[in-house]
């Protein structure tokens, strides 16, 4: 009796052992990111931004100081202490000059909310202009690659143009039919992507400010864009339908320039993609997730290369560093990851 008992015990753990063997094989677990080093920001992170030299990280956190890191040393030093304003987007000069900084919050009420743009002087940190003009919170702000003009886009639906060293107005375009949440200039100049809450991207000569196309497929809010750096990709994330909640969206999309057609549609994030970047050597696109996640999927296949999974909240940006070897997170959880990237 006891060895009849015995077999069956064996044949039923082996059976159980074929069974997890399967389920890796029909539904294998994705692989992970490695983690190579977390930053305590004592922040939220909400969006950041590396200097063309690669030398230094600039972060904005909500209406905390916006902190300047040392990427060497992985050391902050608070630059820009502004705590009156909310900070949602940030961009730097090419020549790492300037920083500017668009200011709001997420509310819809009207008491709440902050309009302005900052200049900054990036090694004094002094406020050198504040630019005044949107009727709602700024979710984007873009220096031109020359650094000439502040290209910025708003919940009021408008692109602006802002000249740097005067701080005027040069150009108002009513551009989407809903809110406004990323600009992205392409690195040789001749144009810039805005996205929308309206589910488009539209694409701007940079001189002439005219509209050359409109990108459509997405069926929630396109929540960030980025170029690739040989300007023939974009990438965007996106979240929800705003007005319907059943459409949950949350993917990422790649689209051929040349055709303005998708190549990719990337998907697995469970909530909004808060933000998107591309690798410098053009070999992968990454995603922040309101899911706590961070994916990151060769561009040319579309496979999934690794998900990060260690921020204990809603992560909100994502930058790869210059040298193409780590992937830097920021999120609500007040920390900074930093994820090793195969070469």
């Amino acid at each position: 009796m006891r060895n009849l008992l015995a077999q069956v015990g064996a044949s039923l753990g082996f059976l159980v052992f074929l069974m997890l063997i399967t389920r890796q094989i029909i539904f294998p677990e994705p692989p992970k990111l490695p983690l190579s080093q977390t930053i305590e920001a004592q922040s939220n992170i909400i969006a950041m931004t590396f200097t063309n030299d690669g030398l230094q990280l600039i972060s904005a956190s909500g209406n905390t100081p916006v902190k300047l890191w040392n990427w060497t040393t992985k050391r902050n030093t608070t630059i820009f202490d502004d705590r009156s304003s909310n900070a949602l987007s940030i961009s730097v000069s090419r020549d790492g000059a300037y920083v500017a900084t668009g200011h709001g919050n997420f509310q819809e009420s009207k008491n709440l909310q902050e309009t302005d743009i900052k200049i900054w002087d990036r090694k004094t940190g002094q406020l050198l202009k504040t630019l005044k003009g949107h009727t709602a919170p700024v979710r984007a702000v873009a220096f031109s690659p020359d650094g000439s003009r502040i290209v910025s886009g708003g919940q009021d639906k408008l692109i602006k143009v802002w000249d740097v060293n005067t701080g005027k107005l040069l150009q108002n375009i009513p551009a989407h039919t809903d809110h406004i949440t990323s600009i992205s200039f392409s690195n040789n100049g001749k144009f810039f992507a805005s996205a929308s809450d309206d589910k488009t991207i539209k694409l701007w000569d940079s001189n002439s400010l005219k509209l050359l196309n409109i990108l459509e497929g997405h069926r929630g809010q396109v929540l960030s864009v980025a170029f690739s750096s040989n300007d023939r990709v974009l990438v965007s994330g996106s979240g929800e339908d705003r007005f319907d909640q059943n459409i949950q969206e949350n993917s990422v999309k790649v689209w051929d320039l040349k055709t303005g057609t998708v190549q990719h549609t990337l998907t697995g994030n469970a909530g909004w993609v808060w933000s998107v970047g591309v690798s410098h050597n053009n070999k992968y696109v990454a995603s922040a997730g309101y899911d706590g996640t961070v994916r990151v999927w060769n561009l040319i296949s579309g496979e999934l290369v690794g998900i990060g999974t260690e921020h204990s909240k809603q992560v909100y940006t994502v930058k790869f560093s210059p040298d193409d070897q780590l992937l830097v997170s920021g999120s609500d959880d007040g920390r900074l990851r930093l994820w090793k990237i195969q070469p």
